[in-house]
């Protein structure tokens, strides 16, 4: 336990000490961590989770590397650089890890699969909740519209092409995006007993591992130990 802890406190950051949320707060960010695990393992993307939690995290650019963070920050403008150096502190998050732990370019699957991923945690809170007013991580629709960006300008800065490539871009991104969110919002309605437990669970306990994950979705065929 005293090991667990260090790892958590100077590796993942986990702040033990924070200003408790409000029940609706909880909800909400539960929900929102929910729908994010749930899509990395129906989507079988290359990372495997190793722990979800709502408490705050102490976020530094060390502590989104690849081991326990799911987005590099690719081609980021220099002002967006310096402001990555910086350390901020956010509750909640999934910390995952690859299976051979090396940093290797997104294949296509993978890079949409990411986006969805994004996408899944807003969506959740529809199902759940009713709605969702973005409230908590707000960015995560536009972070996932601009890795579509680059997907389909094949990372070549948007601005170096005509405007109107550029706006024929903008449109495809759009429209990929759309049939992202309606094909995130088919898998966890399809999944949405697992996912009202796990949502459960993570507020109730704030913080579930690799192990206390699988223990509750083994019922449904379902194991974040296996997801890549």
């Amino acid at each position: 336990k005293h090991i667990l802890k260090v790892i958590q406190s100077r590796i993942r950051r986990v702040l033990g000490n924070y200003n408790p949320l409000t029940e609706k707060e909880k909800s909400i960010l539960a929900t929102y961590q929910a729908g994010h695990v749930m899509a990395h393992i129906l989507l079988k993307t290359e990372n495997i989770i190793d722990m979800v939690t709502i408490m705050p995290i102490a976020k530094t650019p060390k502590t989104e590397s690849i081991l326990f963070g799911e987005l590099m920050r690719h081609n980021a403008e220099p002002g967006e650089q310096e402001e990555s150096k910086k350390t901020t502190i956010e509750y909640g998050d999934v910390f995952m890890y690859r299976n051979d732990e090396i940093l290797k370019l997104d294949t296509y699957k993978n890079t949409t699969n990411i986006c969805k991923t994004l996408l899944a945690g807003h969506i959740a809170e529809e199902i759940l909740l009713g709605s969702t007013a973005r409230s908590y991580k707000p960015e995560s629709r536009q972070m996932a519209i601009k890795k579509i960006i680059f997907l389909l300008s094949k990372n070549t800065p948007l601005k170096l092409f005509p405007k109107d490539k550029q706006e024929e871009i903008k449109k495809q991104a759009f429209e990929m995006l759309k049939e992202f969110e309606q094909e995130v919002r088919q898998l966890l309605t399809d999944n949405k007993e697992p996912l009202v437990r796990l949502a459960e669970e993570i507020e109730k306990k704030k913080k579930l591992d690799r192990t206390e994950i699988n223990e509750i979705l083994k019922n449904y065929g379902l194991s974040c130990s296996t997801s890549a």
